[in-house]
């Protein structure tokens, strides 16, 4: 927030808290802003995000975002405006909206890598792992490995948020699975009697113990490896845990190449619709994050 900027934020923030959509009082603001001659910077617009989402105004939030990535060659956006972009579609996704697909999640995750890239940005955690809890929760798990690999190359720390989305997220469809009669639970799990998703858990752990990973390696590998092994199962395959006393667990080591090498083929895909191309990555003047440490914080 700059002094300019200063007195329209104060109005806005007064906008924001109430429980009461208004609209036409932000678009009256925006207005005023550009009579000044004054451009919204990027607390002016993550806060009208926050304010129409929270409003149920899912349309006028994600024509926000558009015009601000879209209109300027200077985006005023930051690692909080596509952690309340990746809540939104989030909440499209669980109310069937129409306007979920307006935005593809692929998509907002290459523009959210693309800034990081460009900005030279840190602390990029808590946005990644708002990307991560989107690809759970639409199950794309294709998807969330490439996010788990992004958090590895641009050497990311992953918290114990990212380690639970993962685990919660599994849990979650593991017991959909289970409700619903579908086949996804036995294909991802076994029918042995170490099906338990506890001991599966379990499993990878000791196998990355092996391995001789420690810390945040560890924890990033142990993900990838339960990720790999929910996409198999997604695929239509049968997961391999090392294990051979049932006839699915030896149907599971036979097939286990095919079952890895469709996997990979899907990851590839999803890294194809997930990463930048080189033209929106070209070097640009570093974005200091510093001034929203406390938004961080806060959130």
């Amino acid at each position: 927030m700059t002094k300019a900027t200063a007195p329209y934020m104060a109005l806005l923030q007064g906008y924001r808290l109430s429980k009461v959509p208004l609209p036409s009082k932000i678009e009256n603001l925006l207005q005023l802003i550009h009579t000044d001659g004054i451009y919204p910077d990027m607390r002016i617009i993550n806060d009208i995000i926050e304010a129409y989402t929270s409003w149920g105004l899912y349309d006028k939030a994600l024509n926000m975002y558009t015009v601000a990535t879209l209109t300027s060659s200077t985006s005023p956006v930051n690692g909080i405006t596509f952690r309340r972009m990746f809540i939104l579609l989030r909440i499209l996704h669980t109310n069937k909206h129409p306007l979920f697909h307006f935005l593809p999640m692929r998509t907002l995750f290459r523009d959210s890598l693309a800034f990081k890239i460009r900005s030279s940005a840190t602390n990029f955690t808590a946005t990644w792992n708002a990307a991560l809890e989107g690809f759970m929760n639409v199950r794309d798990y294709a998807a969330a490995i490439n996010v788990i690999d992004q958090f590895w190359i641009h050497k990311s720390l992953p918290d114990m948020i990212t380690k639970d989305v993962v685990e919660l997220g599994l849990l979650t469809h593991v017991r959909e699975s289970l409700k619903e009669g579908t086949g996804w639970r036995i294909k991802f799990l076994g029918d042995g009697r170490n099906q338990r998703f506890s001991r599966r858990l379990q499993y990878i752990r000791l196998e990355i113990q092996k391995q001789g990973l420690e810390g945040h390696p560890a924890t990033l590998q142990y993900l990838r490896e339960l990720l790999f092994r929910a996409l198999q199962a997604q695929l239509g395959h049968f997961a391999s845990w090392g294990e051979a006393f049932t006839p699915t667990e030896k149907l599971a080591q036979q097939n286990q190449e095919k079952a890895e090498k469709a996997a990979k083929k899907a990851i590839e895909k999803a890294a194809m619709d997930m990463m930048p191309a080189d033209e929106s990555i070209s070097a640009a003047e570093p974005v200091d994050e510093s001034d929203n440490l406390w938004r961080n914080q806060r959130e």
